[in-house]
């Protein structure tokens, strides 16, 4: 028999890029996320690299990571409703959830909480 490819812990989020179905696994894990699981999201949709690992919480976005730019704020929006089954609706949205690592962290837990 084949043994899952899925961690034991609920650390599951660092395994969705190499998941043809991360998605689902997604929806069916839904818990708060840290850190790690957004740098991941980041450098997913924003090819950084080795720099998706050097965010911290206090790490700006808008405006100073380059590649976080308008189409980058529509990507990772609709990655969060995709991943995660959650809807952002229009009037929750505004620029100071993409502030910083730390404020776009903490706008998707409070979804996620909901």
């Amino acid at each position: 028999m084949q043994e899952s490819s899925l961690p034991e812990t609920n650390d599951w989020m660092h395994v969705y890029e190499s998941s043809d179905n991360y998605e689902s696994i997604a929806q069916e894990n839904v818990s708060l996320i840290d850190l790690t699981d957004l740098q991941n999201l980041l450098d997913n949709l924003l090819q950084l690299g080795e720099r998706a690992a050097e965010l911290e919480l206090d790490s700006p976005l808008l405006g100073d990571l380059p590649e976080f730019d308008s189409m980058a704020v529509i990507g990772v929006i609709t990655e969060l409703e995709e991943l995660y089954g959650i809807v952002l609706e229009d009037d929750e949205i505004d620029g100071e959830i993409f502030i910083t690592v730390g404020s776009l962290l903490d706008f998707i837990n409070s979804k996620l909480a909901d």
